[in-house]
């Protein structure tokens, strides 16, 4: 329940037992052939933006769920395949209580009310339609083809009459409607007897019900029925021209030799509506717009593998190379970077046999990374064929990461932040493999130091060892002149001692060779800070002096 602080309550929950009422108003508006192909999805997209606009305007407080069908099966065969094509018609199905206040036909509804009467009157409804079809359906290119609610109500066509007539047949209410119009034309029908006798002469007997002991009820009506029908229909379930009223006007006017109401002609639907005709030129802008939103989608999951790779956000990576995402000269270089890389990866993939390759996290551009994966040193013939180079090899970096699984590779990124330039990357990874993979020479520095940690760990213990091997003498006078022989308390202190410095040790030597590793990237922050200039990967020079400075 709601609070005086809180708003007004929409619903009330009422206990004891569940009464079951309507929980959803479900509204349909078919559209004719002639009015909206459903086979041309434009006019269907335009159809079904109109009359969600309607529903939004007729019914503003009214929660409902719109749905478009443009593949029913229909059961109007063409005129000329004879193929039931259905029509593309909406389904509305609205809450069954107002959820906000609206002003319908003057009449105010407010929140929890239950929709109904004039919200629900298929008539009033019908009406409402109409008369905003009428003002502002041209603007979604809708149009009623119908007749108005009134002149529907002289004749009431049912489902099943419809369905028989789009199979060729007649039902037994058109049946009577035929029976009907063809007694009016009989100069006999001046009465209401002679209607009698005239729609009998056509299997159809016209019933008056109600009378009581000779006497006519107060309220006139007629039903009538052929053969076949089991139970009789009322002129009102047929239309209004069928009811008493209706009869007598005509018989007398007939009588008076004065006009008298005809038939209504039944809407005849018209030839589908053509297909929206799509220009060359309108095709091929629709494909260019595809095929650049799928490269769009492409170079953002591009960014963003590259970005997570790198431990960042996509943000400050391409502001770490001066780019910006948007912006159209560098959208071109990000789209070259990405195409390239894909175009190397696939070459190093389908090769057929082995060629040596170098990591690379990032466009082969100075300073940049790339995203994971292996590219073709052919990008420098020079460095694949020259000679190879044992200093050159010992220039090499090995990725850290790839190494704790055993997995010797080079890292070209981090070659290139500790200061050398692409060429030379470039030709120290190819000697490298081309001499087998040998140890570098941070490798071998490392291996150097780790082996110094370890040799001045075992030779603490020992060290320590000899010293407590000497006796104290007074020790050692206590010993003697007691015949007791004591353990050394200071034995035990002084080894775990000795064992705690050479870990500390190693420890240490183990950390001075990662702050080397580290100070390469450093060093490629300030390199690329003080770069005037980026190389592409052809090695051209592109000047990034004319692009406007990025905001902190």
């Amino acid at each position: 329940m709601a609070t005086d602080e809180e708003e007004e309550a929409t619903h009330v929950r009422r206990e004891g037992a569940v009464v079951k009422e309507n929980e959803a108003v479900h509204y349909i508006v078919s559209l004719g052939l002639d009015e909206v192909n459903p086979d041309d999805p434009e006019q269907v997209a335009r159809a079904f933006r109109g009359l969600t606009t309607m529903f939004r305007e007729l019914y503003p407080g009214l929660q409902m769920k719109l749905v478009g069908q443009a593949d029913g099966d229909g059961m109007t065969p063409d005129q000329e395949s004879g193929e039931k094509r259905g029509k593309f018609h909406v389904h509305g199905v609205g809450n069954a209580v107002v959820f906000a206040r609206m002003e319908v036909d003057g009449k105010v509804w407010e929140p929890g009310s239950k929709v109904s009467g004039a919200l629900t009157d298929i008539n009033r409804v019908r009406e409402r339609q109409d008369a905003w079809i009428a003002e502002r359906g041209a603007e979604w290119g809708l149009t009623q083809r119908l007749p108005p609610v009134r002149e529907q109500k002289s004749e009431k066509r049912s489902t099943t009459d419809r369905r028989k007539a789009s199979k060729g047949e007649v039902s037994n209410h058109d049946r009577i409607r035929e029976a009907f119009w063809a007694a009016m034309d009989d100069p006999r029908c001046v009465d209401l007897d002679g209607f009698k006798t005239v729609m009998a002469e056509g299997g159809v007997e016209v019933i008056e019900p109600g009378w009581h002991r000779g006497k006519a009820p107060k309220v006139r009506h007629l039903s009538y029925r052929v053969a076949s029908m089991a139970t009789n229909v009322t002129g009102a379930t047929l239309g209004e021209l069928y009811m008493y009223d209706n009869v007598v006007s005509q018989a007398d006017a007939i009588a008076a030799g004065l006009p008298r109401a005809r038939r209504p002609e039944p809407p005849a639907a018209g030839a589908p509506k053509p297909l929206t005709v799509t220009t060359d030129q309108e095709l091929t802008q629709a494909r260019d717009t595809v095929a650049r939103m799928v490269q769009e989608e492409r170079l953002d999951a591009w960014l963003g593998d590259w970005a997570s790779e790198e431990n960042t956000t996509v943000a400050e990576l391409l502001l770490e190379r001066g780019r910006v995402r948007d912006r159209p000269g560098d959208q071109d270089v990000l789209h070259r970077w990405m195409d390239d890389w894909e175009t190397e990866k696939t070459k190093s993939q389908t090769q057929a046999t082995p060629t040596a390759t170098f990591e690379a996290k990032g466009p082969t551009k100075e300073g940049q990374r790339r995203p994971e994966g292996n590219l073709d040193i052919r990008d420098s013939p020079e460095a694949a064929i020259a000679k190879p180079d044992p200093k050159l090899a010992d220039l090499v970096i090995i990725n850290d990461m790839l190494a704790k699984y055993g997995d010797r590779e080079a890292s070209r990124n981090d070659m290139m932040s500790s200061g050398l330039d692409e060429e030379t990357v470039v030709a120290a990874i190819a000697s490298w493999q081309a001499l087998g993979k040998p140890q570098t020479a941070g490798e071998r520095e490392l291996r150097r130091r780790i082996e110094q940690s370890e040799q001045r760990a075992q030779e603490a213990p020992q060290e320590a060892s000899g010293s407590l091997n000497e006796p104290d003498t007074t020790e050692e006078l206590e010993e003697h002149s007691d015949g007791v022989s004591r353990p050394s308390e200071v034995h035990g202190d002084d080894e775990q001692a000795e064992q705690q410095k050479s870990a500390v040790e190693l420890q240490e030597a183990q950390a001075t060779v990662e702050p080397e590793r580290k100070k390469s990237k450093t060093d490629a922050g300030e390199r690329l800070r003080r770069l005037p200039e980026l190389r592409d990967d052809h090695g051209d020079q592109t000047e990034n002096e004319d692009e406007p400075e990025l905001g902190a």
